[in-house]
């Protein structure tokens, strides 16, 4: 009779929990997923880089997109299938030590969700700067300068991602303009 009884208050007691659960989940659909806008990062917003003690140490700001870039020696030229785009960078030391800048650590993304990768171009424009690798950015100080993607068909650069180390992954753009529905990209 006790395990009759004990059986039938986890079968209550799961039901009670799950039957709300559920009734919630379905209150949320595709449908009524919020308004564009309320997500994403844009051009020319300054994202900040938080140590893990929680203070700033650095801001990353992606003012410019140019896709498809066509300002390439013939000699660079991007493979076949693909196309070059070129995202205008700034990285600013806002700490009070002397931060390492390294493009490799921004990520592009294409519009596929692929990450894009950073081919070596040689510019036919000599005004164009590309983002250099810095060891010691002195803090106060910023660095602006291009990265080159290498894009597939007619994709485009949809998001960067500044990657320091393994474990941080800190959105410095975002152009989506829809949320994204579970199990799609």
């Amino acid at each position: 009779m006790r395990r009759v009884f004990a059986m039938a208050m986890l079968v209550a007691l799961t039901v009670g929990l799950l039957i709300p659960g559920l009734a919630q989940a379905q209150t949320t659909t595709p449908e009524t997923a919020p308004a564009t806008g309320s997500f994403g990062v844009p051009l020319g917003a300054t994202v900040p880089i938080i140590a893990t003690d929680g203070s700033s140490i650095g801001a990353i700001t992606v003012s410019n997109i140019t896709d498809p870039f066509t300002g390439f020696d013939s000699s660079s030229a991007p493979q076949r299938g693909y196309h070059f785009a070129l995202a205008e960078v700034t990285i600013t030391n806002t700490g009070t030590a002397p931060m390492e800048v390294y493009p490799n650590y921004i990520m592009g993304i294409d519009s596929d969700g692929f990450v894009a990768q950073q081919p070596y171009i040689t510019y036919t424009d000599a005004a164009v700067t590309p983002l250099e690798y810095t060891e010691a950015l002195a803090a106060g100080a910023s660095v602006t300068g291009v990265i080159p993607y290498q894009l597939f068909g007619s994709t485009t650069l949809q998001r960067m991602v500044y990657a320091p180390t393994y474990d941080r992954q800190i959105t410095a753009l975002d152009l989506r303009t829809a949320p994204v529905v579970a199990g799609t990209w």
